[in-house]
């Protein structure tokens, strides 16, 4: 039976301030990738993408496999079989001048299979300005420092602009077999 739940949001503190500077710190600054997408000529989004390599840090990725299990359990109860290798967790970086993302869902064409998606703040929100993450229908969510939302990846969301510093995220997505 479907949860009546499956149009909410939830939020649980995933890693702490020390253990998202540690995963930061892993990453190469040369490994930061651009990404500009245009959708009919207007800039849909602009930020910077790597893979956090986990392989240094099992019990942080084992902690957030649980989480998202632990959150489909209490709220969804979707179909999932976890967060697929060939669709790993992605690191995104924004920052002024290159750091918004337009309305989009994470599931759809090109991710049919994603369910949920989790997105946890990696720096302190005081290091930058805007970065909003808003869910249509639920407005501005805020995060703190190692804390995550998750949210069904059928959900509209976008990032609003980065003015000042820069947010880092980490995103990662539960697949499963196809809705029915």
């Amino acid at each position: 039976m479907a949860s009546p739940q499956s149009f909410r949001t939830s939020y649980f503190d995933l890693w702490t301030p020390e253990e998202c500077a540690e995963i930061v710190g892993s990453m190469p600054e040369r490994a930061w990738t651009p990404v500009d997408q245009h959708r009919e000529g207007t800039p849909f989004r602009s930020v910077e993408l790597q893979r956090p390599d986990f392989a240094g840090f099992p019990e942080l990725h084992e902690r957030m496999l649980v989480g998202l299990e632990s959150v489909n359990c209490a709220l969804y109860r979707f179909d999932i079989d976890g967060v697929a290798e060939f669709d790993p967790p992605h690191a995104v970086r924004y920052q002024p001048g290159q750091g918004h993302y337009g309305w989009h869902m994470d599931s759809g064409e090109g991710h049919p299979l994603r369910k949920l998606s989790l997105v946890v703040l990696m720096n302190d929100a005081a290091e930058f300005e805007g970065g909003d993450l808003e869910i249509k229908g639920w407005g501005s969510q805020q995060l703190d420092q190692g804390r995550a939302i998750v949210f069904p990846s059928y959900f509209w969301h976008r990032v609003h602009p980065v003015t000042s510093g820069r947010r880092i995220v980490v995103v990662a997505w539960c697949q499963g077999p196809s809705f029915r």
